[in-house]
């Protein structure tokens, strides 16, 4: 009647369905329904009050929340059909980042409409407010800009008749954030809004972060060198944090300014010291996007057998679960494709990638980055000619472990 499930570490059981529906039955005939599924959402919301600030946006190696996943769902289920608003409210905050690492969004989204059109949610205004916040940014990218900002003004309003200061610093960097590409000037304003709040907070993580959003703000603009006295000014101020993660990542940042202003050399070099730095502190996220960088490089050099390899070691470091940056690397090896005149592979890439966009729900918000893929891809199309559209499909039809694998196994030749 009961079977073990996993083999490895804490033991695992499973239910026959048959057996599941007789015990249910037997439960609801008891009288004891309400008060078994109680404590089994009490469970799972103690289980994520604790896990899931430990998560993170990327999704690396195994986590508690992904074979306890089930029960959540179950647990939130039950707590939305019995108006257990505030269990489910808590529930879902605390999974909002292992949520994104997922790319559930639409799932969460959905849930917390539902609670939060339950009555008696304004009993929990806290609650109410934050999840609001919440389902705007699961919406985030799938809303034009115009949508996204009346949502998150909405939310600010609440958060400043509650007098939430961290609420209030949040939405100001997501208003900047979500108009970086549609109104540059008020963009500017509410990212200037946000350092001002960190600065008043006396909170050296919280500005350097903040300097850190206004450094990737004004590069659009071009404004290089205000950009990099941010990120260096940011980066002092993750060393005083202790914060060594976030002080590499202003380093690869710097890198970045130094590719967009031609210079290379210093680009190189500012993204090995960052892939060093991450290999040390054995980040594989990091690691992985400094290779990506780096594999840019090489590929602009023209040097694609070095590209292949060290996007194929990206690859793997990112591997299936980071679904969000995965479209990324395989345009990219699409477009050192397209370059070595290997026009069916390239083809085969860029449907892989955009299957994916499109699967999981990962569009590329940077309208220039979307329109250069969308001619790499009508370039890569006109090279292969009578046969794109079978090459295309060939990559649309692969799963992302596949997708994986056909990028991986090019063999080394220019």
């Amino acid at each position: 009647l009961i079977r073990r499930m996993s083999a490895e570490g804490e033991p695992r059981f499973a239910m026959l369905e048959t057996m599941r529906e007789y015990g249910l039955g037997r439960l609801a005939e008891a009288g004891e329904d309400a008060y078994t599924r109680k404590a089994h959402a009490a469970y799972c919301l103690v289980l994520v009050e604790e896990e899931g600030p430990k998560t993170r946006r990327e999704h690396s190696g195994k986590h508690i929340l992904d074979v306890e996943l089930g029960n959540i769902r179950a647990a939130l289920d039950w707590l939305t059909a019995a108006g257990e608003v505030e269990w489910g409210l808590r529930i879902v905050g605390k999974l909002h980042l292992y949520a994104y690492s997922r790319r559930l969004h639409v799932e969460m989204k959905n849930r917390l409409s539902q609670l939060l059109a339950l009555p008696g949610v304004d009993r929990y205004p806290n609650l109410r407010n934050w999840a609001k916040y919440w389902e705007t940014d699961f919406t985030f990218e799938a809303l034009g800009p115009t949508e996204v900002v009346q949502k998150y003004l909405s939310v600010l309003k609440d958060f400043e008749e509650a007098g939430d200061r961290m609420g209030m610093f949040l939405m100001a960097h997501r208003l900047s954030h979500s108009m970086v590409f549609s109104d540059i000037e008020m963009s500017r304003l509410w990212s200037h809004r946000a350092m001002e709040m960190a600065r008043e907070s006396g909170n050296p993580a919280l500005l350097a972060g903040s300097l850190s959003n206004h450094a990737d703000l004004v590069r659009q603009t071009g404004e290089f060198d205000l950009a990099r006295s941010l990120y260096q000014e940011a980066r002092g101020l993750f060393v005083q944090a202790g914060d060594k993660e976030n002080e590499i990542w202003a380093l690869s940042h710097e890198a970045d300014l130094y590719r967009l202003q031609g210079d290379l050399a210093k680009a190189q070099a500012s993204y090995e010291s960052a892939l060093a730095q991450f290999r040390a502190l054995g980040y594989s996220f990091g690691i992985a996007s400094c290779l990506h960088d780096l594999a840019g490089l090489e590929a602009q050099a023209g040097r694609f057998a070095e590209a292949r390899r060290l996007y194929r070691e990206c690859l793997r470091l990112y591997g299936p679960a980071n679904v969000t940056e995965v479209p990324r690397v395989l345009e990219s090896m699409g477009r050192v494709a397209l370059r070595a005149e290997k026009a069916y592979r390239s083809i085969a890439l860029f449907g892989a990638a955009a299957a994916i966009r499109k699967r999981f729900d990962v569009p590329s918000v940077d309208p220039t980055v979307r329109n250069e893929i969308e001619r790499q891809i009508e370039n890569a199309r006109a090279a292969a000619g009578p046969e794109a559209a079978t090459h295309w499909m060939k990559g649309w039809n692969l799963s992302v472990e596949e997708a994986i694998e056909f990028a991986k196994s090019e063999k080394e030749t220019a």
